[in-house]
């Protein structure tokens, strides 16, 4: 009589159910009480990805579309063993359940012989137990797109050419690529840690030319063109004239690192 009967998991708890090929069209879990229709397609998560995957009824085998993981639906050697015993994330649930022979039909209209069952089988259909396949696949999405945006910000900041560092008159200077970013170029003695003081080559430029453009200024605005003037006249200079204004820059820093000590 083995082959009569037919398996089907309960789509709430993850129970296996037995049935017989001449039940009727609904069945009741006897473990959770859960109504559900044996002829439609059944629901269960990825093993490995946990994706809701649909199969047809009294499916063996079932493989993800999603990280091609191929699941067995059903282990013929222990019929009476849950799904969820093959993912970690499931095993919240009993891992045996006996089976129990299915007599009771539930009735869809509410009017058994106790109102009060009618009423819970109408609830328990219509309780949205199991979730729609497309609303598990757009969570999966939108979290795989989160974690691809955090991956990309960390590998552009690893890869990122940015560097923050001091001057070194010892280091070989630029000779054309150092126009843009001079004012950024900074001096700083080797042995000035205790008491460092920082000068820039432009900050001497500046404190050379800026009294001679200042004759003709009177007000904030005659400052601000004076100096727009001196940006533009320090990028004028030559690599040797940069040069020398960062040597002279070093000689204040030695100076005040001397008076210090």
């Amino acid at each position: 009589m083995s082959h009569n009967h037919l398996y089907i998991d309960c789509p709430k708890c993850k129970s296996t159910l037995q049935y017989h090929t001449d039940a009727p069209q609904w069945i009741r879990c006897p473990s959770c009480q859960y109504v559900t229709n044996p002829t439609v397609p059944q629901q269960i998560p990825c093993v490995s990805c946990h994706t809701l995957l649909t199969f047809p009824p009294h499916s063996l085998y079932i493989r993800c579309p999603k990280c091609f993981v191929t699941s067995v639906i059903r282990d013929h050697e222990y019929r009476n063993q849950l799904i969820s015993h093959h993912g970690p994330k499931y095993d919240c649930f009993p891992k045996f359940v006996p089976f129990t022979p299915l007599t009771i039909t539930p009735s869809l209209n509410g009017g058994g012989g106790d109102g009060e069952d009618g009423g819970q089988e109408e609830k328990d259909l219509a309780s949205p137990d199991i979730v729609e396949k497309d609303i598990i696949y757009s969570l999966c999405k939108q979290r795989q797109s989160n974690v691809n945006q955090l991956l990309s910000k960390y590998a552009s900041a690893m890869n990122s050419n940015r560097m923050y560092k001091f001057f070194n008159e010892h280091e070989t200077m630029n000779t054309e690529s150092d126009i843009a970013k001079d004012d950024n170029e900074i001096v700083n003695h080797k042995n000035s840690d205790q008491t460092r003081r920082i000068v820039t080559g432009y900050q001497c430029f500046v404190n050379e030319h800026k009294a001679e453009l200042s004759k003709h200024t009177s007000n904030d605005n005659d400052d601000i063109h004076v100096s727009q003037q001196l940006a533009a006249l320090w990028k004028q200079q030559s690599a040797e004239q940069k040069k020398a204004y960062r040597v002279k820059a070093q000689q204040i820093a030695d100076e005040h690192l001397t008076n210090c000590r």
